[in-house]
């Protein structure tokens, strides 16, 4: 049997097929083939809607199991395996397709997904604009967007953003590139943006800055409406997006009491205590399933990861994860090696966790946690074995600050760690020897808070380090 297109100018290309191999592989053939259709006793048959290479490559899959998918076939493959029923086909496509997304193509894919219902594929592509949106509204691909997927994101509570300003913006972007044919959807779209949780200053600059008269005319009016808070433009009572909201977790640690003149008693908690910044109030949530002194804690996709500690002077292997939309927590795998003050930090879709105290020695091993199958494994070694350190990420790399070693307590150097390559480089020192400091990075500045000298006394100064500029840590 022959299977041909037609093509342009009449030509046409033929290639050669058995009814029952493709009848085995897809019921669209099958139906075809079996379901009395004049198909069935044809010697040529033809088959529209395709073209020859990809005909080819379905032919091919069916027969070999092999197929070669690029960014410049895949959404052909995935039309055609979808109209013949070839289902493994479109799931090696979209498997590609997640692979391939970037912050300039997922618009588009996730217009290929909704119009050919592509459900699984499309609410891929839309977690990843969602945690990538700053990124994805800086792209031309945005700027195209139907307003129905526009209004959509913007009604989700799901994007990745700092401040409402941000998600302002790029309503105002998309509107400012077609104002002509979108400036009259003005208030339909800001309807869905938060608008009291952008400051009056931000809002009178944009004004204050926008070129076309009717957007400067309409944003004054919303600001009016939230100057006199009548609500009749946008709306009033609204909180920041889930990623927006900025909460502070205090989780477990302990209490020392004395029992009498000679006892003391040491408490582990298990409780977990919330900040909501934008409420500014405190509240117990579902507390950790067991207490721990000096675990490891990281946070990655939204989730509180919670590794390690000690309770009851043994150390511990054993972890758990918060979700705060569940107020829920899980058990994880175990670390291979049990580890209490040591460091731990999410990067990219993966948790390390580097040294600590290990028993009754100072541990130096690294371990990778993967989130995706729930298993720990050793990966490679500090330059030497450390405990009470600082921990962050930054653009790719791991930095360890201070911290304890076996010949030296309340250290004063720098180091970062690639997780690609597992190389190690020496930065500029602190100016205090520092452990069990509080670390974080904040615009472009390694901060260290805090923590204990090396003559045992609690300090209060902070220090900052510049990634860009490569320079030591300043006293503030």
């Amino acid at each position: 049997m022959y299977l041909y297109i037609k093509k342009d100018h009449g030509f046409i290309h033929i290639l050669t097929a058995h009814r029952a191999v493709l009848s085995a592989a897809s019921s669209y053939f099958q139906a075809m083939f079996t379901g009395g259709l004049i198909e069935e006793k044809q010697t040529l048959v033809e088959l529209k809607s395709l073209t020859p290479s990809t005909l080819s490559q379905m032919i091919n899959f069916i027969y070999t199991g092999n197929i070669n998918v690029t960014i410049e076939n895949v959404q052909d493959l995935i039309v055609a395996a979808d109209m013949l029923q070839l289902s493994e086909i479109v799931h090696i496509c979209t498997s590609f397709l997640k692979r391939e997304l970037t912050a300039s193509n997922c618009i588009g894919i996730y217009r290929f997904c909704e119009a050919h219902h592509l459900s699984e594929m499309q609410e891929a592509t839309r977690e990843f604009i969602q945690s990538n949106f700053p990124e994805v509204v800086n792209e031309e691909e945005f700027l195209e967007t139907p307003k129905e997927i526009l209004l959509s994101f913007l009604k989700s509570e799901y994007l990745r953003v700092d401040n409402e300003f941000q998600i302002f913006s790029a309503a105002m972007r998309w509107i400012q590139h077609n104002v002509t044919s979108r400036r009259r959807h003005v208030f339909e779209i800001l309807n869905h943006v938060r608008m009291p949780l952008i400051s009056q200053k931000s809002l009178e600059n944009y004004i204050a800055d926008c070129w076309d008269i009717s957007l400067k005319v309409a944003l004054t009016s919303i600001q009016k409406d939230l100057n006199s808070k009548r609500g009749s433009l946008v709306p009033l009572t609204v909180q920041p997006r889930l990623c927006a909201r900025r909460k502070i977790y205090v989780i477990g640690g302990s209490k020392r009491e004395l029992i009498s003149n000679w006892t003391r008693s040491e408490y582990t908690y298990e409780s977990v205590e919330c900040f909501d910044t934008f409420q500014n109030t405190w509240h117990k949530v579902t507390p950790m399933d067991i207490g721990r002194i000096l675990p490891g804690t990281a946070v990655l996709n939204g989730r509180i990861y919670v590794v390690g500690g000690e309770q009851e002077s043994q150390i511990l292997a054993n972890g758990e994860v918060y979700d705060p939309q569940e107020d829920a927590w899980k058990s994880i795998s175990s670390m291979v090696i049990p580890r209490c003050e040591f460091g731990l930090c999410a990067f990219e879709n993966y948790i390390f966790a580097f040294g600590g105290w290990v028993g009754e020695d100072i541990g130096g091993s690294i371990e990778k946690y993967n989130v995706a199958t729930n298993e720990w494994n050793l990966v490679g070694k500090m330059p030497e074995p450390r405990f009470s350190m600082g921990v962050v990420v930054h653009k790719g790399l791991i930095y360890i600050v201070g911290g304890c070693t076996h010949n030296q307590r309340h250290l004063q150097d720098l180091l970062h760690y690639n997780p690609i390559t597992g190389e190690w480089d020496h930065l500029a020192p602190m100016l205090t020897r520092r452990s069990q400091m509080g670390v974080a990075v904040l615009d472009g500045f390694l901060y260290v808070v805090g923590g204990t000298n090396s003559h045992c006394e609690i300090l209060n100064s902070v220090e900052r380090y510049s990634f860009e500029e490569q320079c030591r840590l300043r006293d503030k």
